[in-house]
């Protein structure tokens, strides 16, 4: 084990202890017992369990200095984990091997409806506030093993000349992943993503913009909740499910995401949050990243409704035609 990765492990560990976790440290013993490398170790830790923990540490006061997000966000500064991400390089040769298919006919070839949602933005492909989609589930793996995902949008902010990448949330209960998790996977994704190759399938779709020296945006895109019936449910969900007999199927109660709540109501992008601190902090150690984005995904004004068939040709879904509203940005 070298000094680097060590320093890693410790302070990945220091973030464990200062959130009163120190009995879930475990699955870093796990993780240092895979012997794997400094990029396999930081590539890794958005998929850490702590980082969704949501609510006040226990035994602590309920105020929004305690909130887990915060002591983490701080800890992560505090212990200077941040830089570790310097080690991240991108592994894949082309991101774009296979090309997506624009009409997107598999559409429905997943149950996964959040990718369902991302076909459907590829698909419309100019979003209003986000900007001109040039793909989706973009690959970020050289091989199998490797634990990166993919990236849920790949977008060009043509209002600010930036290639933007977009961590989508959405499910049809409403997503219970907190911005601090969505930060980090999205940042993890930029470092492992070769922007020279998404200013290219820029310049093929013949866009005339000029980009300087590749610069990027990170976006967080989620939707404000499920809503019932009662609730507008007719007017703000995203993708509305049909019963055997083609009715809308409304949820049983309205859930705001965890995205929404933790920016309307727990105001942890506000500047004095530490949350803020890292995403400024992400911002000063990246020269070509200039702006985090925090996106609401909603349908747009048209009433227009298309409906999606499934494998049966019966009519499984109805969707419509989106756009969104910027509840935060931080710039650099």
């Amino acid at each position: 084990m070298n000094k680097s990765i060590q320093d890693t492990f410790d302070a990945i560990s220091a973030v464990f202890t200062d959130i009163n976790r120190k009995d879930k440290s475990f699955e870093l013993t796990n993780t240092l017992s895979k012997k794997l490398t400094q990029q396999e170790l930081v590539g890794d830790f958005y998929k850490t369990a702590i980082l969704n923990y949501r609510g006040y540490i226990s035994g602590e006061k309920k105020v929004k200095s305690n909130l887990y997000t915060e002591r983490i966000a701080q800890s992560i500064l505090e212990h200077d984990l941040l830089t570790a991400w310097n080690c991240l390089m991108p592994v894949r040769t082309n991101h774009f091997a296979p090309e997506h298919d624009k009409i997107c006919e598999s559409i429905l070839s997943t149950n996964r409806k959040e990718e369902i949602l991302a076909k459907l933005l590829y698909r419309q492909g100019d979003v209003a506030g986000l900007g001109s989609i040039l793909d989706y589930q973009t690959p970020l793996k050289n091989k199998r093993s490797d634990s990166f995902g993919k990236i849920d949008l790949l977008s060009y902010n043509d209002m600010d000349n930036l290639i933007s990448i977009v961590e989508l949330k959405y499910t049809p209960t409403g997503s219970n992943e907190t911005l601090l998790r969505c930060i980090l996977e999205a940042y993890t994704y930029y470092k492992v993503f070769k922007l020279d190759q998404g200013k290219q399938k820029l310049n093929d779709r013949k866009q005339q913009a000029i980009l300087i020296d590749s610069q990027a945006e990170l976006v967080v895109l989620f939707d404000e909740g499920v809503f019932t019936k009662n609730e507008k449910g007719y007017e703000k969900n995203l993708i509305v499910s049909l019963d055997d007999n083609g009715n809308v199927v409304y949820p049983d109660k309205t859930i705001k995401t965890q995205q929404y709540k933790e920016i309307k109501d727990l105001g942890l992008l506000n500047e004095d949050s530490r949350l803020y601190k890292l995403c400024k902090a992400i911002l000063k150690q990246e020269d070509m990243l200039k702006q985090i984005r925090f996106l609401m995904l909603k349908r747009s004004g048209t009433k227009t409704v298309n409906r999606l068939k499934d494998k049966d040709h019966k009519d499984s879904v109805e969707y419509f035609e989106y756009c969104t509203e910027c509840l935060e940005i931080i710039k650099g």
